[in-house]
C-alpha cells in the first residue's frame, strides 16, 4: 500500500535474518577469466552465490475448483540446486549445478537463461531483455544463441559458448 510496494516484506526479511544471527551476503566475486570447456575447475574460486531448494521440479496434475478441470504441468525437469556468476573483462559468465544429470539439450526451450540487462520492468518481455539459449542454435552442446527483445519479439543477436556435462551446465 503506498506504493512502497514489497519493501515492508524485504525489511521484514531483513530484520529476521538479523535476529537470527544470518551472516550477511557474500560480497560480489572478483572479475575472473573462465573458459567455456565443459570441465568445471575454474568454477572452484567463484562462490555458489545463488541456491535453490532441492525437489521443485516435481511434475503436477490437480483438479481445479471445477471438477471437470484438471490443472497439469510436466515441463519439470533439472532440478539447479546453485547458480554462480562471474564477470571477466568482455563477458559475463554463468554456471549452474542440478541435482541430477541435465536432460539433453535438444529439448525445446532447455534451460533458457532470461536477464533483466537493464533493470527496467517496463522494457522487454515481462522485463527480460536478453534470453539465453532461447532456441537451440546447433546439434552439439558447445554454442548456444543470445536473443534480445526487439519491436515485441525476440531476434537472435550473437552465438556463444556453452558447455555441459552430467549435472553441472557453463
Amino acid at each position: 500500500r503506498g506504493g512502497y510496494t514489497d519493501n515492508y516484506y524485504y525489511q521484514m526479511a531483513g530484520n529476521i535474518r538479523r535476529f537470527k544471527g544470518i551472516s550477511a551476503p557474500a560480497a560480489r566475486p572478483q572479475s575472473s577469466e573462465i573458459k567455456i570447456d565443459g570441465k568445471f575447475d575454474d568454477w572452484n574460486k567463484i562462490p555458489p552465490t545463488y541456491q535453490d531448494p532441492p525437489g521443485d521440479t516435481m511434475h503436477r496434475s490437480f483438479r481445479g475448483t471445477d471438477p471437470a478441470t484438471i490443472y497439469t504441468n510436466t515441463f519439470g525437469r533439472n532440478d539447479i540446486l546453485s547458480a554462480r556468476v562471474v564477470e571477466s573483462n568482455d563477458h559475463v559468465h554463468f554456471m549452474i549445478s542440478a541435482a541430477a544429470d541435465l536432460t539433453p539439450h535438444t529439448d525445446p526451450h532447455w534451460m533458457t537463461l532470461l536477464i533483466d540487462s537493464d533493470q527496467n520492468k517496463s522494457t522487454g518481455w515481462q522485463g527480460y531483455d536478453l534470453a539465453i539459449n532461447w532456441k537451440a542454435a546447433s546439434n552439439t552442446n558447445t554454442e548456444t544463441n543470445c536473443a534480445k527483445w526487439i519491436n515485441g519479439q525476440w531476434k537472435i543477436s550473437a552465438q556463444i559458448s556453452m558447455a555441459y556435462h552430467g549435472k553441472q551446465l557453463e
